[in-house]
């Protein structure tokens, strides 16, 4: 086996006096899939909580390490990476889709948008945009108000985000 990817080394983890994971050991290479699976309160969630870091799933003893460096001691915005996978589908006639990219990451973490937007249909309609900014609610009212539709109105404030001197980092 290649050296894995994610190394989970003799992990055990307490919390509130229970023992939730103990001697947990898990090697996953590089291109390989696992699943995590059992029933309620069997550590599943746990387990991925303290792989990402999550407040409170600092592990008490054993150690992860993620292609080949060791990360249970670092904070989560050191480690976060997520690369989200979404699939947008129009398969029937009159069918309508939209996929927007927008990713929440906190602090310094990494994020990254794969989306694939597939039309089965020839009739199908299904949009994709890559998110440049955020549209307040109140504005697209204001404009539908004076007559626009909510495409127009959607159309009308993203050509006001991305004029040149708002790029240029104007107005």
């Amino acid at each position: 086996m290649p050296d894995p990817l994610l190394d989970i080394r003799d992990l055990t983890l307490r919390r509130s006096g229970r023992c939730l994971l103990e001697g947990i050991t898990l090697a996953i290479a590089p291109a390989e899939i696992h699943a995590l699976v059992g029933g309620n309160g069997c550590g599943k969630t746990s387990l991925a909580k303290a792989v990402m870091g999550c407040e409170g799933y600092r592990p008490n003893s054993g150690e992860i390490r993620f292609d080949g460096r060791r990360v249970d001691n670092l904070p989560l915005h050191e480690r976060a990476e997520a690369v989200v996978y979404g699939t947008t589908e129009g398969n029937a006639a009159g069918a309508r889709g939209h996929m927007d990219c927008t990713e929440i990451v906190q602090d310094h973490a990494v994020g990254e948008s794969v989306p694939q937007v597939r039309v089965g249909h020839p009739e199908a309609k299904v949009t994709h945009e890559a998110a440049i900014g955020t549209v307040d609610q109140t504005q697209l009212e204001t404009l539908m108000a004076h007559g626009l539709s909510p495409d127009q109105a959607v159309e009308l404030v993203i050509s006001g985000l991305l004029r040149p001197e708002r790029a240029a980092g104007g107005i």
